[in-house]
């Protein structure tokens, strides 16, 4: 059968004659590792026992069909499927918790910015407040002295016009 597939390209006898004498070399190097080791376990039916001890061990035969190699195989390719699944969910989750924290510290950032500016608003309103309070406090103090004054003039006047009037 492969060489009616390798026919179908046309290719040289010689160069077909290689490309299957290295394939069955191929396979007769990894047939022999395999007789190797199944010579191995024929000559030492201990190890065979041992594995069968160990899977009984950890799969003892009241879990029937499910402990079958089989049965734990599937399990296992359902559970790496699944568990695949969960690890792209916890990513995407992730993720959106980094975009929510972030959203989160960028609407604090512009809350914070917001009430900075309002308190230096309102600061400035209120040293423009004082300001103008000193300003009338100073202006209210300039008139109380001019007053005080021209009292202290009039004063000092009708005193001496009060002393001329009693000497004459």
């Amino acid at each position: 059968m492969f060489i009616k597939w390798l026919m179908r390209y046309h290719l040289p006898t010689h160069l077909l004659t290689h490309l299957l004498t290295h394939l069955l070399t191929q396979v007769l190097k990894q047939l022999s590792g395999v007789a190797a080791q199944v010579k191995r376990y024929e000559q030492d039916p201990e190890i065979y026992q041992a594995l069968l001890d160990e899977w009984n061990e950890n799969f003892p035969p009241s879990l029937g069909i499910m402990g079958t190699p089989k049965a734990i195989a599937e399990k296992l390719q359902s559970q790496s499927i699944e568990l695949s699944k969960l690890k792209e969910d916890l990513e995407i989750e992730k993720s959106r918790g980094r975009k929510d924290i972030s959203d989160m510290e960028k609407s604090m950032d512009a809350q914070l910015q917001a009430s900075r500016s309002n308190i230096i608003a309102e600061r400035k309103q209120l040293n423009q407040a004082h300001i103008m309070q000193v300003s009338e406090y100073e202006q209210i103090i300039a008139e109380k002295d001019t007053i005080i004054h021209t009292i202290k003039v009039l004063t000092h006047s009708l005193s001496s016009t009060h002393a001329s009037l009693t000497h004459s």
